[in-house]
């Protein structure tokens, strides 16, 4: 009986090369689309970062608030403070100025849902100055919207660590004076 050799070709490594080839050069595409659109034009990608103002033009003193907080219907429990803010370089006081009664209507808001035991809690001011901001925000763009020519992106900015909110006009939220009973 005759026996049967079988030659069986080594593989080669073709089929690897051939993938890693087309690896590196879906990488080099990829990357040079990518700087290509972020730097269109000379323009960075996304919405330009505000900048917070420095000077006495943008930090602004609202007023002293005095509310009843939640659970005191018989008028024994009141949160009594001053609060100032901080806006955006762009951000002009006259603005601040002449909506000033929603801002104040939507601080007097926040203010006064929460409860004695609430305020008490580690770390509840600094929540508040958050959430302060963002209701006042809210307030400005609701008494003066955008204009057509103004529309506001919808791309989140970067979570400034210092501010109070990232979007603005208002940027930050002071304390001068805070006492509850």
């Amino acid at each position: 009986m005759a026996e049967e050799v079988v030659e069986v070709a080594p593989k080669k490594g073709g089929n690897k090369m051939m993938i890693i080839i087309v690896a590196v050069l879906m990488l080099i595409t990829g990357g040079f689309f990518g700087l290509k659109m972020s730097h269109a034009g000379g323009k960075a990608a996304g919405p330009p970062l505000p900048e917070l103002g420095v000077d006495a033009e943008h930090i602004l003193e609202v007023h002293e608030f005095l509310v009843n907080l939640a659970g005191s219907n018989d008028g024994g429990k009141y949160l009594r403070t001053d609060i100032s803010v901080q806006t955006a370089k762009s951000f002009k006081k006259d603005d601040l100025t002449l909506y000033l009664p929603a801002v104040e209507d939507a601080i007097n808001a926040v203010l006064s849902k929460y409860s004695t035991e609430e305020i008490k809690q580690l770390g509840f001011k600094d929540k508040l100055k958050k959430e302060i901001a963002q209701a006042a925000n809210e307030a400005l763009v609701k008494a003066n919207p955008p204009s057509k020519d103004e529309k506001k992106s919808d791309q989140p900015l970067p979570h400034h660590p210092e501010w109070d909110s990232d979007s603005g006009p208002i940027l930050r939220v002071y304390y001068t004076s805070f006492a509850f009973q």
